[in-house]
């Protein structure tokens, strides 16, 4: 897919090293800084989409393979580039405003990623789907995500420090902590789910 943007800018920066023109050198330097972003950002999401694809088909003891997790995910990039793009914007706008709002608007849109790759939302109808699943909820999960924020803000800590064998660790840290707490979430995000079908359900008998 990234092959012959990665051939270009190979060559591209290969001939900027090579050549004594500073303004194209730099031109090359960029574009490959570009590229790293980009593919960075592919796989972070992607790789979250597919971590929360796997564990809830696990969860639900169906059969499924980690190529086909990566596939969905794959699938899924653009809704999970602009979710994730609104959702930071959302909430560092409601931060600004006096913290608090931010924090509730967070966790309260936090089930956004399952519900695109479980449910097939849209960006728009999967912030309307996590509010609607948290509502009732946002206690129990505000508890739950400050409990975890305080465990890895230790670790993102040491990936910024001075010191490269503890940043190193750090790194080494994050790569098993976030997939560990997008399946944390992912089996919140099932329980209420289940709980509240089940409820419905019982409601639905009872009537």
């Amino acid at each position: 897919m990234f092959v012959p943007q990665f051939i270009l800018i190979v060559m591209l920066s290969f001939t900027g090293k090579s050549t004594n023109n500073s303004e194209f050198k730099n031109s090359g330097d960029a574009l490959t800084a570009i590229f790293l972003f980009l593919a960075y950002v592919f796989a972070w999401l992607c790789g979250q989409g597919a971590i929360a694809y796997y564990s809830y088909q696990k969860l639900k003891n169906k059969s499924t393979t980690i190529s086909e997790a990566i596939n969905e995910s794959i699938n899924k990039f653009p809704q999970f580039l602009g979710a994730t793009i609104l959702y930071w914007i959302i909430v560092v706008i409601g931060i600004i405003l006096f913290i608090i709002p931010g924090m509730y608007l967070g966790f309260s849109l936090i089930f956004y990623l399952q519900t695109i790759i479980i449910e097939k939302c849209s960006v728009i109808q999967s912030f309307k789907r996590s509010w609607q699943i948290v509502k009732g909820y946002r206690k129990m999960i505000f508890l739950n995500l400050l409990m975890l924020g305080g465990a890895t803000n230790k670790i993102n800590r040491m990936t910024w420090s001075d010191d490269v064998l503890i940043s190193f660790l750090g790194q080494l840290l994050n790569l098993f902590i976030v997939p560990c707490l997008i399946a944390y979430n992912t089996t919140m995000y099932k329980r209420i789910v289940d709980f509240k079908n089940k409820i419905g359900d019982s409601e639905a008998v009872t009537r």
